[in-house]
């Protein structure tokens, strides 16, 4: 009793937990009863009957993963629900017959009706379909293609499918209760790798719910029975002109007149993308060269002498002629057609646009600049003719405006230049050559200095009477120019040394001693993605690769952002690094990595930072999310090992073979710079460019069965290529790059043959100065009986033969231009005389730089001085003695010497190195006086007669202030007196005074030079003491 008791008593108790317990399940009950999606309906052929066995795909776009799967039953009916309430779903049916699809697929987008679907009663009808296979690549020759390409099936009035048969209908019940009727819209554009119906199947494969392959990224569905068109566009990038754009190749099969039609399931249409592209290329690359041949032949018109660029042009229309005869009919063939398409590419729009390009750039700064030439040569010629100012003012103009003219005929730039660019230019050398030799002299007098003659002054009578005697002997004068003018015309016209663009090859900073080639592409010092259909694929093929590696990279223009989860630890890093074990050869990358380098050959693998691997508390071997996040990307997850780990420090000291950091990209206040090492992930390149499909090619190392191919693989790629590609060639310790780029050619690197010419011209003028020694003997003979010494009488010989060079040059020049303005024209209008002369035309640049001018003259002077100075020796010495004999006399009786022969009777004004502003002008007027007072006391030197006379201004605002002095020298008992005048004056405009003195001997009588010099050099060291005082002073 008491134990029932006992009970009792504890029934109450036990009665309350039994209730708290009822809750509980109550309100689990209830939370498990939350609302859940329901999906149903059926699924029927076309002509209405249930259709057993379809699938039923239901994808969840707000986690990127199939929710679930379901069949039809024997009734076409299929059902499920879900749990997850609030999501994004896309229903797919399809149907197959366990290898591959036998429908056209139907999708139901509910994307736009938005989350919290209460039912989805949705019925879709299928079409029996044949398939469609896309076989090959897209050959592009100016750019490349990504890979990724479109079929669209249309029927016959170019409208798709889906818009035309119903695929069923469906009603959509929200939780407000609204009901929505929505169709299901059949699949016919077929987008491959970017298409959600391949990543939904993908993702279906890896749940195992489909089998594999059912529809691959090459395939498209067609309705049977029914007559359609297929449009196939694939996207490639073009790179004409130097600027990308997005071009779509379309691809058309079938058409309003010759539908096509598939009536058995088992009936296939193959498309081969390769042949139909390869075909297109060989139209377009016509078309190119045709569009180069338009602009040149356009510049021919204007005067350019283009030969060498008209026969690269034949060379590349050749090309594209024996590329058209090849049939596309195997991969043989359409390497062969690819490679004389690409080459024929790169030698019209790039060895021939760019040297176009140059040859214009160059005219046009010729155009701007030779003018100065053109007046130049026109005021010598004018100097040589005539004496008199005028005249030679006269001619000048005239011939000046007799070149301008010659010349805008006969110099293409002429008719490019901006016509302002070209007035000015033209007025503005005119001008200041009149300027320079006319005017200035006449205003701006040379300050003389008595007794001695200045340089220039012998300069100009040495060249005078060179001209002179020139003149003299027309005959003679005549035959040597004209000879110099044959050189220079023939130097102009037949010689090629110019800048071109062509292939160089440079040394290059060797990084590793390995046998290898690195491919890379750069434009202005930044390195470009290459492509892998283009360029990996490209030097796959080539026989003499045994081993090819890639280095990918993130591309910082799409703005990936990597994101890598380990348990609730979350990293991300701006870019990734894609590289094969293949690459350890060339870079030794493993001293950076702790951990076995080939294990990166693994799709699945990643190499993380320490300091990465620090933050999420892993270590090699442990598996870790990451996903790799785009702007307009789906993103999706990836489950990666770390395979390695490796040392900031250390990868930052690892660098490719062309001496660039072996790291990705990244852009940093809109420039494009190396990512940091603690910012980097490395993964595996295939992993990182095909399964990503965020990765693109940096670098491509070769390696070959035998370095001695090296170069021409190099060569031959280039040439397919084109510009802003490089080849580094690694070879016995050494390294070289070769790349298209300006060069010089030079007709001297392969023959010294116009040497022959030029020794011609060089001894006919050496017969020439002979005859001219010969025939002046009397003169020669008189200039040694009048004094001049053997220097003065070579110069004279010399200068005439400057003279000879200067108007050799100058017309063998100007002849040249012409000769190549009247080869181009009978070039590009062939006449009579032009087959008189020859077909065949001379294969030479046009020497239109600027700078030829003036190494013309050069070259003429330089030959005729080299040929003259032989003869000028023979003349200097001819009635000179022949034996030198030095005298050495004491400094002072040179000075005595000098005092007997170098006199006058002059007056010397002599301008003082000082300005004197106005503010402190009294200052410097006393500190003047008290000087030449103190000088008053000298014995040998002194100063007398002192006089300060006031300041005086005149009618024209000048103001002059006056000192006279007479300043003393006592020399043998003698005196020697100069009479001085300091004058100090001030300009009108000007607020400072400069000083002049007069100084001229006393009472008329002659005076050494010396003691005039010594007058001056006093009042100089005066003004001196001012400029050192005057702050202490003023």
């Amino acid at each position: 009793m008491r134990g029932d008791g006992h009970m009792i008593k504890k029934s109450p108790k036990f009665g309350g937990i039994i209730v708290l317990l009822i809750l509980i399940l109550a309100i689990m009950n209830n939370f498990n009863a939350s609302p859940e999606t329901i999906i149903h309906g059926y699924v029927f052929d076309e002509k209405g009957n249930p259709l057993p066995n379809a699938t039923i795909i239901i994808f969840d776009l707000s986690d990127i993963k199939v929710t679930a799967v379901v069949n039809t039953d024997i009734n076409g009916y299929y059902s499920t629900s879900l749990k997850k309430y609030h999501a994004l779903y896309k229903i797919y049916a399809i149907h197959h017959n366990g290898s591959k699809m036998d429908y056209i697929p139907a999708r139901l987008d509910l994307v736009e009706i938005g989350m919290g679907l209460k039912e989805i009663y949705a019925n879709f009808t299928l079409y029996p379909a044949a398939h469609v296979y896309v076989l090959g690549d897209i050959k592009y020759v100016g750019g490349y293609w990504r890979g990724s390409f479109q079929t669209y099936v249309l029927d016959t009035n170019g409208r798709s499918w889906s818009t035309l048969l119903n695929a069923g209908n469906a009603k959509i019940v929200k939780e407000t209760g609204n009901i929505v009727n929505i169709k299901p819209m059949l699949i016919s554009n077929y987008s491959g790798v970017s298409g959600y119906y391949i990543i939904v199947l993908k993702k279906a494969e890896e749940i195992k719910k489909v089998p594999k392959n059912l529809l691959t990224e090459r395939e498209a569905l067609v309705p049977l029975n029914k007559e359609f068109i297929l449009k196939i566009i694939a996207r490639v990038i073009d790179e004409r002109g130097g600027k990308r754009k997005v071009v779509d190749l379309t691809i058309i099969r079938g058409s309003l007149d010759s539908p096509l039609k598939l009536t058995s399931s088992d009936e296939v249409l193959k498309i081969d993308l390769t042949q139909e592209s390869v075909r297109r290329m060989v139209d377009l690359v016509r078309k190119d060269v045709r569009d180069v041949r338009s602009r040149l032949e356009a510049l021919e018109t204007t005067g350019f002498y283009m030969v060498s660029e008209e026969n690269r042009l034949n060379k590349a229309e050749r090309l594209v002629d024996d590329a058209q005869l090849i049939p596309p009919s195997s991969p043989e063939n359409i390497e062969e057609i690819m490679d004389k398409l690409e080459r024929a590419y790169v030698i019209a729009t790039v060895e021939v646009v760019n040297n176009m390009n140059f040859l214009v750039s160059v005219a046009r700064e010729g155009a701007a600049l030779l003018p100065i030439f053109l007046a130049t040569f026109a005021v010598s010629l004018a100097f040589y003719f005539f004496e008199q100012s005028r005249k030679k003012l006269i001619t000048y103009l005239i011939l000046y405006g007799v070149f301008v003219v010659m010349f805008s005929q006969i110099y293409p730039g002429f008719s490019l230049i901006n016509r302002t660019l070209l007035i000015l230019s033209i007025l503005g050398s005119l001008g200041g050559v009149a300027l320079l030799i006319f005017i200035l002299p006449a205003h701006i007098k040379e300050p003389e200095v008595t007794g001695k003659i200045q340089r220039r002054s012998l300069i100009a009578i040495t060249f005078s009477m060179a001209k002179r005697y020139s003149r003299v002997r027309k005959t003679r004068t005549l035959i040597t120019v004209f000879s110099l003018s044959a050189l220079i015309w023939a130097f102009t016209v037949l010689a090629s040394i110019s800048t071109v663009y062509g292939l160089r090859v440079d040394a290059a900073t060797n990084v590793k001693n390995v046998n290898a080639l690195l491919v890379k592409k750069v434009i202005n010092n930044t390195v470009y993605p290459l492509n892998f259909y283009s360029d990996y694929k490209l030097l796959e093929r080539i026989p003499n690769v045994t081993e090819i590696s890639s280095v990918v990279m993130t591309n910082p223009k799409d703005q990936v952002s990597i994101i890598l989860r380990k348990d609730n630890r979350i990293v991300t890093v701006k870019a990734a690094l894609g590289i094969s074990s293949k690459i350890e050869y060339f870079t030794d990358i493993s001293r950076a990595v702790s951990g076995d380098i080939n294990s990166i050959d693994r799709k699945y693998s990643i190499i993380i930072p320490r300091g990465l691997a620090s933050k999420l508390n892993i270590r090699t071997g442990s598996n870790i999310t990451v996903i790799f996040r785009m702007p307009g990307r789906v993103s999706i997850p990836y489950n990666l090992t770390v395979t390695g780990i490796f040392s900031e420090d250390a990868l930052d000291k690892i660098v490719e073979l062309d001496n660039r950091p072996l790291k990705p990209y990244v852009i940093i206040d809109g420039k494009i710079m190396y990512a940091n090492s603690t910012d980097i992930v490395i993964v595996n390149w295939l992993f990182l460019q095909n399964v990503v499909k965020a990765g693109y090619i940096y670098s491509i190392y070769l390696k070959l069965d035998s370095m001695e191919y090296a170069e021409s693989i190099a060569r031959n790629y280039i040439e397919r290529k084109g510009s802003g590609y490089y080849v580094w060639i690694c070879r016995s310790g050494s390294t070289k790059v070769m790349y298209f780029g300006e060069t010089v050619e030079n007709i001297f690197e392969k023959n010294i043959a116009f040497i022959v010419p030029i020794i011609i011209v060089s001894i006919n003028v050496i017969i020439s100065m002979y005859s001219i020694v010969h025939e002046r003997r009397r003169e020669i003979f008189i200039f040694n009986a009048i004094g001049f010494n053997p220097t003065q009488i070579a110069t004279i010989f010399l200068a005439e033969s400057i003279i000879y060079g200067l108007l050799g040059g100058g017309i063998g020049y100007l002849a040249g231009l012409a000769t190549f303005r009247i080869m181009a024209y009978l070039y590009s209008q062939p006449t009579v005389l032009s087959f008189i002369l020859g077909a065949q035309p001379l294969i030479v640049r046009a020497k239109l730089e600027w700078y030829w001018s003036i190494i013309m003259i050069l070259l003429s002077i330089i030959v005729s001085m080299f040929a003259s100075f032989k003869p000028a020796i023979d003349a200097a010495f001819l009635y000179s003695p022949t034996k030198v004999k030095k005298l050495k006399i004491e400094e002072k009786e040179r000075v005595k010497r000098e005092e007997v022969y170098l006199k006058t009777y002059a007056e010397k004004t002599i301008g003082l190195p000082v300005k004197v502003e106005e503010s402190i002008a009294p200052i410097f007027f006393s500190f003047i006086y008290t000087r030449l007072k103190d000088l008053m006391l000298g014995y040998i030197e002194r100063v007398e007669d002192l006089e300060e006379l006031e300041e005086e201004e005149y009618p024209d605002g000048r103001r002059v202030k006056r000192f006279r002095f007479k300043y003393v020298f006592k020399v043998d008992d003698q005196r020697i007196v100069t009479d001085n005048e300091l004058i100090i004056s001030k300009m009108p405009k000007n607020n400072y005074y400069t000083v002049d003195l007069v100084v001229k001997p006393s009472f008329g009588k002659e005076v050494p030079v010396r003691y005039i010099d010594r007058t001056a050099s006093v009042l100089k060291d005066i003004v001196k003491d001012w400029e050192r005082e005057k702050a202490y002073i003023a």
